[in-house]
């Protein structure tokens, strides 16, 4: 289970807010070739994603960006309404672990993760969750990543190479399913409104309001998780990412919308589909919604 750190969304909003501008001369974009990717995509590369299960919906590109005297290669992509991924690889053992990604409508924001990829030296993923690209009429995006700095792991320590790299691409973004639910319901003295539940082809993707408390209070080291995702067995399926944030920007909290917290939770889509709950617990109450996911197998290729 990853949360994503407040850290790493910071870091990728500092670096949207400095100066960023993509590059005057953009990257080539070449075919998905043998140089970049083998054929089908690595499978260790969609394991460490969390894409196993949709490996055809992920588009192999070969995309170099060269800064600093290193040229990284952006070899696939996926993205949907909840969740953009990108993979990289790179010569020296460094890697892409925070960047970036804007779409025709600006910064796409989300909770923001990413690692090396082992045993494959050279690859890594970055992915951004909770929000993804909005596509035009051809359901097509158009991405431009921009990452600042490099890390590489070395022996003994880790270090920073600071850069400008750049990526232009179109990226197909898959559909999403929306899933019925309650705009609005009681928990115990809270309230909760439900602003989206999706089943993208990776994830059971959530985003709601909870009335009557402070972030702080219903996510953080030993307090419960609000919500869980139980399948007809009764067993509680771990999210992939799962965060809480006030409603507001930061100038505008003041003690009243403070106690209003928005979460934000994935969970990787079952490949069997099923039945399941989906559970809200806290302020003294507890409110469950049932769900029914159709099977990644059915699904044709897109």
């Amino acid at each position: 289970m990853n949360r994503p750190v407040a850290g790493m969304i910071a870091v990728a909003l500092v670096l949207a807010g400095c100066g960023y501008r993509p590059s005057a001369v953009a990257p080539t974009l070449h075919p998905a070739s043998s140089l970049a990717v083998t054929h089908p995509f690595p499978a260790q590369d969609l394991l460490a994603a969390r894409l196993t299960n949709v490996a055809t919906r992920v588009t192999p590109f070969h995309v170099d960006s060269s800064s600093s005297g290193m040229t990284i290669t952006l070899i696939g992509a996926y993205a949907d309404p909840a969740r953009t991924v990108l993979f990289f690889r790179g010569t020296g053992n460094y890697q892409v672990e925070m960047g970036t990604i804007s779409d025709d409508l600006g910064l796409i924001n989300g909770g923001s993760g990413g690692q090396r990829i082992k045993p494959s030296i050279g690859d890594s993923w970055f992915s951004i969750d909770g929000g993804g690209p909005h596509p035009g009429l051809d359901g097509v995006a158009n991405l431009v990543i921009n990452v600042s700095y490099l890390r590489q792991y070395l022996v003994n320590n880790v270090t920073q190479l600071a850069g400008e790299w750049t990526w232009s691409i179109p990226l197909k973004v898959q559909p999403a399913t929306t899933l019925p639910a309650p705009a609005h319901f009681g928990l115990g003295r809270w309230r909760g409104n439900i602003e989206r539940l999706e089943v993208t082809p990776s994830v059971i993707h959530l985003r709601a309001v909870i009335n009557g408390v402070s972030p702080g209070s219903i996510v953080g080291p030993g307090i419960p998780e609000i919500v869980a995702l139980i399948d007809s067995a009764g067993t509680t399926i771990g999210f992939s990412s799962g965060d809480a944030g006030i409603i507001v920007p930061k100038q505008q909290v003041n003690p009243v919308n403070y106690q209003n917290s928005r979460i934000d939770y994935e969970w990787p889509r079952p490949a069997t589909g099923g039945t399941f709950l989906l559970r809200f617990h806290g302020g003294g109450g507890s409110y469950s919604i049932p769900l029914t996911i159709e099977p990644i197998r059915s699904l044709a290729p897109g």
